[in-house]
């Protein structure tokens, strides 16, 4: 008696007790690998990756300003602080201007003679001399200083016409000079100006002494009371040495 035949598929037959449509693969197909995960956006292809350009130049042009200001600055200081002389004139003033001693002259920076601003004179009874001088170039350092003497003398009938001293510009305490003094002072820009008058018997002085000194990167004006001081030293030096 034969038993019931099996009737599946032979050896290396297909199998068809699967899904309709399924077929034996030959192995196990893996998905390709994934790239880490990443919060940066993709950039397009031939994008130009960031760079530190912008700063670099932002950098370099800062640096130039920078520069420039310093170049300007030593250029303003070096102008500024330039020596305020001339070379010397090596002119000879009328002798009356020797009574403005050297001593003097050199405490007050003005130790260069002013062909320009001196002479002597004689009219109608009036006889007057022009003393000047100025900075000598590389004696009398920085900044601006000018000295100017007038001695006038009257005599005959001019002595009836001799003035009394009027200073213009402010008013300061007058030394205790000749008969009549006064001290004024003036200012214009950085430039101070102290003008002394004083009147003596039959001669009438001015001194006028005018200039400026200079800050870090600009000029600036001179003590006015520094000033004062000068003008009455040099009045007293001429008074001393005129008669009559």
């Amino acid at each position: 008696m034969t038993g019931p035949q099996y009737t599946g598929p032979q050896h290396g037959g297909p199998f068809t007790g699967g899904p309709q449509g399924y077929q034996q693969q030959a192995g196990w197909q893996y998905p390709p690998p994934q790239a880490p995960w990443s919060t940066q956006a993709p950039q397009p292809p031939g994008a130009p990756r960031r760079n530190r350009t912008g700063l670099i130049v932002s950098l370099v042009l800062v640096a130039v300003l920078l520069l420039g200001a310093v170049a300007g600055g030593v250029v303003f200081y070096l102008n500024v602080h330039s020596d305020g002389g001339i070379p010397p004139t090596g002119a000879q003033l009328d002798p009356a201007c020797d009574a403005v001693s050297e001593q003097t002259r050199q405490r007050l920076r003005t130790t260069n003679p002013d062909p320009g601003t001196s002479s002597a004179r004689e009219s109608q009874g009036t006889s007057i001399v022009y003393c000047g001088w100025t900075q000598t170039l590389g004696q009398d350092g920085e900044g601006s200083r000018d000295l100017q003497v007038q001695i006038l003398r009257y005599s005959g009938a001019a002595a009836a016409d001799q003035r009394g001293p009027r200073c213009d510009g402010a008013q300061l305490p007058p030394p205790q000079l000749g008969q009549e003094a006064c001290i004024g002072s003036t200012q214009s820009g950085n430039i101070t100006t102290v003008t002394l008058q004083v009147r003596q018997g039959s001669y009438f002085v001015l001194v006028g002494y005018n200039g400026w000194d200079v800050g870090f990167l600009s000029n600036k004006p001179a003590p006015v009371q520094d000033f004062a001081n000068a003008v009455a030293g040099v009045g007293q030096e001429v008074l001393a040495t005129l008669q009559g």
